[in-house]
């Protein structure tokens, strides 16, 4: 079985997410934005309470508010964050992004890069990789088909979707690859969203006012 556990963190309300196989144990973060030394130690604590044991740890983009904890997930587990070459050379580096407004100072880590197509192992459960640029131009989501549940990161909200304004967003992307590699899923699959609550696909099917004129 595989358990999702959620935790808010940074001074943007970033979802980071630490997904385990219950049986093996073998766990992923998807997008780590601990930026305080309490949410560090709160997702460390956590981690080691329930004798979990890391072995990804993956970006759905390189906004700063989705890798700042990244650099202490690397240090702490030996972990080297994956996630698209296309972010990583479309977009400023996360210190560039925050401009020096931000509290403390976010770390550029190194990227093993995925592609979309690439399959990740967590246990007996494998990991789709997505692409689905829009918000990002790199932008990928993270699929558990055994699950039913997708890592969309900031391309889908509920009854929502991310900003396109930012450093290679396109809207027309977003809403071409979210029909495409998305809300093909099944409907039951739950949606962990990159900000606020989660959703599912036939629920953003029947109710996302950007979608639900196609699918109604």
């Amino acid at each position: 079985m595989i358990k999702v556990k959620k935790f808010v963190f940074n001074t943007v309300m970033e979802n980071t997410y630490v997904v385990s196989d219950t049986e093996t144990k073998e766990t992923a973060i998807i997008d780590c934005g601990c930026m305080f030394e309490e949410e560090q130690n709160k997702l460390k604590r956590y981690i080691e309470e329930e004798k979990l044991i890391p072995k990804l740890l993956l970006s759905t983009h390189l906004h700063f508010d989705h890798v700042w904890g990244n650099d202490f997930a690397m240090k702490t587990w030996k972990l080297i964050p994956k996630s698209s070459k296309e972010d990583a050379i479309g977009m400023p580096s996360p210190e560039e992004q925050t401009g020096g407004f931000m509290p403390g100072k976010i770390k550029n880590t190194p990227i093993d890069y995925i592609e979309p197509g690439d399959k990740l192992q967590l246990g007996k459960f494998e990991i789709e990789v997505l692409m689905v640029p829009g918000h990002t131009p790199g932008h990928l989501a993270f699929y558990i088909p055994q699950a039913k549940c997708l890592f969309a990161g900031d391309i889908l909200f509920y009854e929502e979707i991310g900003r396109c304004d930012l450093w290679g967003g396109s809207f027309d992307n977003m809403i071409k690859y979210t029909r495409s590699e998305l809300l093909t899923l099944p409907d039951d699959t739950t949606v962990y969203c990159g900000h606020g609550p989660e959703t599912t696909i036939g629920h953003e099917k029947s109710n996302n006012p950007y979608y639900r004129s196609y699918y109604n």
